[in-house]
């Protein structure tokens, strides 16, 4: 049995355009049993990095923004004390209620960095778990 499953299925459908990935069940096997952290934080309005505590191995990292007004901008920094933004998760008002998330493989030796882009900070679930 598989450590780590996700059960996916992603639609696009707007007017005459219609998209959907449905790829079944996905499995990965963990080799340490480890994560689930940090759990929920406070976004501030200027970078930030995200402390996975001692989880430095690579692994899947979910973020979700729960916040009703901020957007969130997320990236990785390695080497440079600046962020390379890769993207944006909407606030729970303009995400119809769900907030925006991110669902990836994290790779050992990147650190994780956030910034709320509204007006104060911005709670978010983060959760990091070691392969």
């Amino acid at each position: 049995m598989a450590d780590i499953t996700f059960d996916i299925t992603l639609t696009f459908d707007k007017d005459s355009f219609y998209f959907q990935w449905d790829p079944a069940t996905m499995e990965w096997s963990m080799t340490n049993a480890g994560g689930g952290n940090p759990g929920l934080v406070s976004v501030g309005t200027s970078e930030e990095n995200i402390s996975f505590g001692d989880i430095s191995d690579a692994g899947w990292t979910l973020i979700v923004n729960l916040d009703g007004s901020s957007d969130v901008d997320w990236g990785a920094s390695a080497t440079t004390p600046t962020m390379a933004a890769i993207g944006t998760l909407s606030n729970t008002a303009s995400a119809a209620n769900a907030g925006g998330f991110a669902l990836f493989e994290f790779k050992s030796g990147e650190t994780l960095r956030m910034q709320s882009t509204g007006g104060g900070a911005a709670k978010c679930a983060i959760h990091r778990f070691e392969e």
